[in-house]
């Protein structure tokens, strides 16, 4: 939005890959990225020690490289692995090759990210993916509904027409206040939703 303000055409710039690091971003925003230069636009996933998930060419989950990362999907309440295509809690543990000195060891680390481990991909890699993981920590209830606050950001990329202004969702948890997430959204003519 920037660059067509300043009259730079952002299709000029050359730009051929876009590659968006640390959460998964919503397809919405890749597609907006992705039109407005003309770019293919690559999701990777990490931790604060370092990313470990990469998206392919078909743009249908990551790629977790098996030979330094050990991926497994479980159900938090029991830790039973979970089979392939089932959704459950992402247990992450990285391999070390022999004699390789770790600063941060990665041990059965559940991370809060909710998804699914599919073994197979169009593209012919043969290290298995994940889909697109959610946080649960970002799960809202607003008026009785549960939403994914990653969600809301959708909002202005699938109606910029009617979604301007501003909205804040603010968390409840143990009668203590936190804002979540904060963006511009006005929505003509439609009821205000309030977080509960």
């Amino acid at each position: 939005q920037e660059l067509e303000e300043i009259t730079l055409s952002p299709k000029s710039l050359g730009i051929r890959n876009i590659v968006i690091g640390g959460e998964s971003s919503p397809k919405e925003l890749k597609e907006v990225l992705s039109n407005k230069l003309n770019a293919e636009v690559f999701d990777v996933l990490g931790l604060t020690e370092g990313l470990f998930c990469y998206e392919c060419e078909f743009h249908e989950g990551m790629h977790i490289p098996e030979t330094r990362f050990l991926v497994s999907i479980i159900r938090p309440e029991t830790r039973e692995i979970l089979k392939n295509g089932e959704e459950g809690y992402m247990m992450i543990t990285k391999l070390y090759d022999d004699g390789e000195k770790p600063g941060t060891p990665i041990l059965n680390t559940v991370c809060g990210d909710i998804t699914t481990y599919v073994s197979e991909c169009k593209c012919g890699r043969t290290f298995g993916k994940i889909i697109y993981p959610r946080r649960e920590d970002e799960t809202i209830s607003i008026e009785g509904r549960k939403f994914w606050s990653g969600g809301l950001q959708k909002l202005p990329l699938l109606f910029p027409d009617i979604c301007t202004g501003k909205y804040t969702i603010v968390e409840n948890r143990n009668k203590s206040t936190k804002i979540v997430e904060s963006y511009e959204v006005k929505l003509q003519g439609r009821k205000t939703l309030k977080s509960s």
